[in-house]
C-alpha cells in the first residue's frame, strides 16, 4: 500500500518528508488554499529527496498549461480533479509524448458516481469526497460491493483517527491525506504536522518492510 501527502507548500514539509518518506507528495495547481506557483514548486522540487514521487494536481486545465508547468517542475504524474474525461487525458499524454501518468478523481456523491470508476483510462483512480481538500470524507457504505481496488488510492477526510478504517474496510492501493496532516501553528498559518504525517505514514506502513 502507498501514501501521498498532497498540498505541499513550505520547504518545511519538505524536510517532514524527506525523513518520513511518503511514496507521494503533491502540489496543487489550481485554485485553492493550498495552490502554488511552478516556480515554488519547483523551488521546492529542489530540495525533495529523490527517491520520493511528485504529483501534480490540476483541476480543469487547459492542456497547454499542465504541459507548461510539467516541463518547468519535471513532474512526471498528473492528478486530474475537475470533469476531464479520456478524451482529455488522451490530449494530455499525446501533448507530452506519453511521459506522464495519469490519476484521475473522482468524486463520490453517491451510488452512482461508483460506475465511472472503471470508465476513465488513468493509471490510478482516486476517489475523493465531493468537496476535495477540505477534510470531509464520503460514507464508505456507498461503494457497495465494489471490490476492485487495485488502482484506487482513497482520500476524502482520511486523518490519523480513521485511517485504519479504511485500510481495513477496504484495502486500497493507496491512501491520500491533504488536510488530514495538518495544523494551524501558533501564527495562524495552515501547515502539515510532522507527528500527523508520521502516525499516517506508520498506519500505511504497518504491514510493510519499510520504516521510518
Amino acid at each position: 500500500m502507498e501514501i501521498k501527502i498532497c498540498g505541499i507548500t513550505k520547504l518545511q514539509e519538505i524536510k517532514y518528508s524527506n525523513k518520513l518518506r511518503p511514496d507521494y507528495i503533491g502540489f496543487v495547481f489550481s485554485e485553492s488554499k493550498r495552490k502554488i506557483s511552478k516556480e515554488e514548486a519547483r523551488e521546492l522540487l529542489a530540495n525533495l529527496n529523490n527517491e520520493i514521487n511528485s504529483v501534480g494536481v490540476f483541476r480543469n486545465e487547459k492542456v497547454d498549461f499542465i504541459s507548461e508547468v510539467l516541463n518547468y517542475t519535471n513532474i512526471k504524474i498528473v492528478q486530474l480533479h475537475g470533469s476531464e474525461d479520456n478524451e482529455y487525458i488522451e490530449a494530455l499524454k499525446n501533448k507530452v509524448r506519453n511521459k506522464i501518468e495519469v490519476w484521475k478523481a473522482i468524486s463520490i456523491i453517491d451510488e452512482k458516481s461508483i460506475k465511472e470508476i472503471n470508465s476513465f483510462k488513468a493509471e490510478n483512480i482516486l476517489l475523493d469526497s465531493g468537496t476535495p481538500g477540505e477534510g470531509k470524507r464520503f460514507k464508505l457504505k456507498v461503494l457497495g460491493n465494489f471490490k476492485e481496488f487495485n488502482r484506487v488510492f482513497m482520500a476524502g477526510g482520511i486523518n490519523e483517527d480513521n485511517i485504519q478504517e479504511v485500510i481495513e474496510t477496504l484495502n486500497p492501493k493507496g491512501i491520500d491525506v491533504s488536510s488530514g496532516a495538518e495544523i494551524i501553528n501558533e501564527n495562524g498559518v495552515r501547515i502539515k504536522s510532522y507527528e500527523k504525517m508520521k502516525k499516517i505514514i506508520g498506519e500505511v506502513r504497518k504491514n510493510d518492510k519499510r520504516k521510518i
